[in-house]
């Protein structure tokens, strides 16, 4: 057993024993919403009702113990799945109820549907734990008339969102189509704490489903590189959510899980010890007490595929907000937990690496190290996020790989700032290196305790890091890190790959051309007498070209390319003062389109606890 192994025993031995836990909240204490419009309009925007498998995929993923429900609305609001403890009675009847998703109805109530499903009797009083996620594709409509639908509008932004917000409950907001009230979802997002997305199409739902409930309910992930996942013996379940990526043949292989004595899984051959679920947009699997060792995924994987677990050993990340303005900082603290204590043992935390990673939206990344070797004192990693290079989303990562067992988290941060105005340039690159390197933060000197809210961790790729300098005693504030450097040197080296791709072939095709004309030479070895007058005028025209160019920035073209000495130098010069190895410009293909379902008429609901099912209820109208 190595070494790290044999303290991560030493430690479950000495949780068995004893030792007092800190308070961390748990899945029992999480209450989840689901409520989705089923206007008529879904008719064009979800024409495959792409929402019942996202809903079942939802059902799925929500952790055995808390509780949720289902809520359709249009004219009426109807429960389609009862709030209650979610487990495998409630997750079945979440998946049958489903299929009773679709678009009959003749309005869009948004009001009364988040009044229907947040009453407070259904949590005991209490939505400090609720999590509301909204589907919809429109406008508040209520009315034929216009200024009855303005009214009941400023209705929902004011009474509607003063209450939500009282209560303590979070908004997470869903637009599918721009013809939504974009304003109206993310301002419900952004005054309750909650994610705001766009699914621009009814298959990019799976995804944006999984956003939104990792926002509510964040989970302990394992990384995946290069389609395989490490599996440690501190794991107790994992379950692997894999979505289609482009198939390369018409006649590819069907996805199949490998474990580590190299037996093949499939979804028709799962084998006793597993649970597998196939849908046309994705592959859900489950094993209980995996087998340690490296795990292996064989097929193509799409965006936002991942391994989350159950497990001792866990990765905590405090609360990031899921969007923040500029000029604002947004702070990140990470920690392990070893059955609900704190890990501060410098011998455990000197041999894992914590590397912390910001992606665009256009491939471009950035990776610096947060640990170092002198591990934190209190075993609180922390660094800051200030300006990045431009508004919007950005894909954060935190993956800690502890050579033996690796973990990660991850999390969408929206980059907001005033209409019309960009973010202010950042300072170069090398400032940051000459910064002074953050600190670690001992909390035993403070008054008391930080609550920092448990955040299970998230799924894979791996890049490179960025060094900093080793960090000393000090008592600073942790460092704030401006990240536009690290994106907007991605861009840079393309451009030099552009730079560098014209000059070889401009180089290619005037050797090309002298071939040519030697090759239709005579018997004698001349050329014909025009074709000698082209082939000066190409030689008068490459030495012009030559000696128009400055003699400094004169780069001597070879046969070739990819071999010339000055392109070379150009390239390790860039290497040296940008670091190319901390970026990533792979790109990730997109999941399939999933199956049509059939449609069911709406329903109107009734809302109180005794009664939640209704049997005989109004049918609306098609639009």
């Amino acid at each position: 057993m190595s070494r790290v192994g044999r303290f991560i025993a030493l430690l479950l031995l000495a949780s068995v024993m004893g030792g007092e836990a800190t308070a961390q909240s748990s899945s029992g204490d999480i209450d989840v919403r689901v409520v989705v419009d089923i206007s008529g309009s879904m008719k064009s925007n979800d024409p495959g009702n792409l929402r019942q498998p996202a809903v079942r995929l939802l059902a799925r993923l929500i952790p055995e113990g808390a509780t949720a429900g289902v809520w359709t609305f249009g004219q009426y609001v109807n429960m389609l799945v009862p709030h209650g403890q979610v487990d495998d009675s409630w997750r079945q009847r979440a998946i049958e109820r489903s299929g009773q998703i679709n678009s009959v109805a003749l309005r869009t109530n948004l009001g009364e549907a988040l009044e229907v499903a947040g009453k407070s009797y259904y949590s005991g009083g209490s939505l400090d734990s609720t999590h509301f996620i909204l589907l919809t594709d429109g406008q508040v409509d209520v009315s034929a008339q216009p200024a009855a639908n303005a009214a009941e509008r400023e209705r929902v932004l004011g009474s509607v969102l003063a209450e939500i917000e009282q209560s303590g409950a979070t908004v997470h907001t869903v637009a599918l189509s721009d013809k939504a009230d974009l304003t109206l979802l993310q301002t419900f997002a952004d005054q309750t704490g909650g994610s705001y997305s766009f699914a621009e199409n009814a298959e990019e739902l799976n995804r944006v489903f999984l956003q939104a409930l990792n926002a509510a309910i964040p989970q302990e992930q394992l990384p995946i590189k290069g389609n395989r996942f490490l599996v440690d013996s501190g794991v107790k379940e994992f379950t692997a959510l894999i979505f289609p990526g482009e198939p390369t043949t018409a006649s590819a292989e069907p996805l199949a899980l490998i474990d580590p004595d190299g037996q093949r899984r499939t979804a028709t051959r799962p084998g006793l010890d597993a649970r597998w679920v196939h849908e046309s947009s994705y592959d859900l699997v489950t094993l209980s007490n995996p087998q340690p060792g490296e795990w292996q995924l064989e097929g193509i994987l799409g965006q936002g595929s991942r391994v989350t677990v159950v497990s001792d050993l866990r990765l905590m990340v405090s609360p990031l907000p899921p969007r923040f303005r500029e000029g604002e900082v947004a702070e990140l603290e990470a920690w392990f937990l070893e059955r609900d204590e704190r890990i501060s043992n410098p011998e455990f935390l000197g041999v894992i690496e914590v590397l912390l990673t910001l992606t665009a939206d256009d491939g471009r990344s950035g990776t610096k190290t947060l640990s170092s070797a002198q591990p934190p004192e209190d075993g609180v990693y922390r660094d800051q996020i200030s300006r990045l290079p431009e508004f919007g989303d950005y894909q954060l990562e935190l993956i800690a790989d502890g050579q033996t067992f690796s973990r990660k988290f991850s999390q969408i941060l929206t980059y907001v700032g005033p209409e019309g105005e960009a973010p202010q340039a950042s300072a170069p690159i090398m400032a940051e290196a000459e910064s002074e390197p953050e600190q670690p933060v001992d909390t035993a000197a403070e008054t008391a305790e930080p609550q920092l809210t448990a955040v299970p961790d998230a799924g894979p790729i791996d890049l490179g890091a960025l060094e900093h300098p080793e960090p000393t005693v000090s008592e600073s504030a942790p460092q704030t890190t401006d990240w536009t450097a690290y994106l907007v040197v991605a861009g840079s080296v393309m451009a030099l790959a552009v730079v560098g791709f014209g000059l070889w072939l401009w180089g290619s095709r005037r050797a090309k051309a002298s071939q040519q004309a030697s090759a239709e030479a005579g018997p004698s070895g001349e050329v014909e007498p025009t074709e000698q007058a082209a082939v000066a005028e190409v030689e008068v025209e490459r030495q012009e070209a030559i000696e128009d160019e400055p003699e400094d920035d004169a780069v001597e073209v070879v046969e070739g390319g990819i071999d010339d000495p000055v392109a070379a130098d150009m390239t390790e010069e860039a290497d040296e003062e940008f670091g190319l190895e901390d970026f990533d410009l792979s790109e990730i293909e997109s999941p399939d389109e999933p199956a049509t379902e059939d449609e069911v008429p709406e329903k109107p609901d009734a809302t109180a606890p005794d009664a939640p099912e209704i049997s005989q209820e109004k049918q609306e109208v098609s639009r």
